[in-house]
């Protein structure tokens, strides 16, 4: 929660911070289908027009944006889930990316 006591110090002086989290967002590093397993599996974001949704909600003074229901609920997994668990659902090694060995 950082992020929110430096909105909220910033506001003060006119600025906005955002916290942006946009989840798998299809790049030229990260090209929608070169992953496998569970990376496959996670929904991809455009990232031109999530760009331009993150500036639009950090102009109208928002402090933070998460795209996509399924994100979002991410999010209140990660909060709410032991963190062991979450690892142990979340890894890549059951299931994630290739593995090369």
């Amino acid at each position: 929660m950082r992020w929110r006591v430096l909105h909220e110090e910033e506001r003060a002086r006119g600025v906005n911070v955002l916290l942006f989290s946009p989840g798998n967002m299809d790049t030229e590093m990260n090209v929608r289908g070169a992953a496998s397993g569970k990376l496959a599996r996670l929904p991809y974001l455009d990232l031109r027009r999530e760009t331009a949704k993150a500036l639009a909600k950090a102009e109208r003074g928002c402090a933070n944006y998460t795209p996509l229901t399924f994100y979002k609920l991410y999010h209140v997994f990660a909060k709410l889930v032991p963190t062991t668990l979450a690892v142990r659902v979340t890894s890549l090694r059951s299931g994630g990316a290739v593995s090369r060995g």
